[in-house]
């Protein structure tokens, strides 16, 4: 049986997880969108959907990581 479609806003939520989680290992100038998008099981395109573009995907990474 296939999984549910997550939502827009889990599947945004997922992401950045995904992101957060690589900052544990990876300097905030070198996480790469494709890295984040291929961790997330996502394309690159999939992820500015959700982000506008690298800066709108900088800006919400730092505020998910800020506030844990």
């Amino acid at each position: 049986m296939a999984a549910a479609p997550r939502s827009p806003e889990d599947r945004r939520a997922q992401i950045l997880d995904v992101a957060v989680r690589l900052l544990e290992t990876v300097p905030f100038d070198d996480l790469s969108i494709d890295q984040v998008a291929a961790e997330a099981g996502v394309s690159a395109p999939l992820l500015f959907h959700y982000f506008k573009n690298k800066q709108g995907f900088r800006n919400a990474v730092l505020e998910a990581s800020a506030s844990e």
